[in-house]
């Protein structure tokens, strides 16, 4: 039991550095985009000109910039979008750095958007740099990590919630990390519960 916990603790620690990792060099290749003063002066033909083409290069599906009064600018896509009424609008104006929640797209694919803050040559915010990325690659990254047993594990934040997920029953992947016959589970699950080893009967 303890070997059992032992690998489960290690591996998801594994995942959460791969996922750390992973959401902090986003937020670095934002950050220092937004240093440009091809997107920090907020001429929107400056940020298209800039960005445009290179979302996918830098690591996103797509990038965007939302002014202080809540227009968005979709680069890639070329399209304008009043998010003035919208909790996402406070959330990122609030924060220097800002993580969504992962959310489905209409392609079933989940997505999660880093924010960082936008600031003038005098320190002042003058808007928010968004870059959206697919899950699928930190769960590549997350199947590449090498692990020895079988079964099912999920990243976890502090307060014990889904990091991939809002539940269970929506989580986009899964990673085996322990194999075991149903009884032996049950006879693990059993001990842990009861905190005491066991042995199985046979």
């Amino acid at each position: 039991i303890e070997l059992v916990q032992d690998v489960m603790t290690k591996t998801a620690e594994n995942q959460k550095d791969l996922f750390e990792t992973f959401v902090n060099d986003k937020i670095s290749v934002l950050k220092t985009l937004a240093t440009y003063p091809d997107i920090y002066e907020m001429d929107l033909k400056k940020q298209r000109d800039f960005i445009k083409g290179r979302s996918a290069r830098w690591g996103f599906s797509h990038i965007f910039v939302m002014d202080k009064n809540g227009m968005g600018y979709y680069i890639e896509d070329g399209i304008r979008k009043d998010q003035s009424k919208e909790e996402f609008f406070t959330n990122i104006m609030e924060n220097d750095v800002y993580i969504t929640t992962p959310f489905y797209q209409a392609s079933g694919k989940i997505i999660v958007t880093v924010c960082v803050s936008i600031r003038d040559r005098m320190g002042e915010k003058v808007g928010v740099l968004c870059g959206a990325v697919w899950l699928n690659k930190i769960q590549k990254l997350i199947r590449e990590n090498e692990v020895i047993l079988d079964g099912n594990t999920f990243i976890l934040n502090d307060e014990g919630t889904y990091v991939t997920s809002q539940d269970e029953s929506d989580v986009y992947s899964k990673t085996i990390i322990f194999s075991t016959p149903d009884s032996e589970l049950s006879l693990i699950k059993k001990a842990i519960d009861e905190k005491k080893d066991m042995e199985t009967q046979k």
